[in-house]
């Protein structure tokens, strides 16, 4: 691969990778949905955002100590990994399951970003 390819990659990927973190930015729309379609209080659907910054935070420092024993690219395809499948059985989880969600989102994705 040349230099302008790798260049490139990276670029992508990186940006790919700010995306993720996008999620948690969109959560302010998800939120206003649960409380108006699915009648959540805005404690309830303020709880999967909470989890997951907070999840999200622990999982930093154990990915630097992953990323220096494995390498960049294997961490960031498990958080890629789990950020997608997060999402996905997020949308699966049932509209009265504030713990389902919490843990899906929260948990998963929190993890993953």
């Amino acid at each position: 691969m040349n230099k302008l390819n790798k260049a490139a990659t990276v670029l992508v990927a990186g940006t790919c990778i700010n995306l993720t973190i996008g999620v948690l930015y969109a959560w302010s729309v998800i939120k206003k949905a649960l409380v108006a379609d699915w009648g959540w209080t805005n404690t309830d659907a303020s709880m999967p955002y909470n989890v997951a910054i907070v999840v999200w935070a622990i999982a930093l420092l154990a990915a630097g100590a992953m990323q220096d024993r494995i390498g960049p690219k294997k961490v960031i395809t498990l958080g890629v990994t789990l950020v997608g499948a997060g999402m996905i059985l997020s949308s699966l989880i049932p509209q009265d399951s504030v713990i389902g969600l919490t843990i899906a989102f929260g948990g998963i994705v929190g993890t993953g970003i």
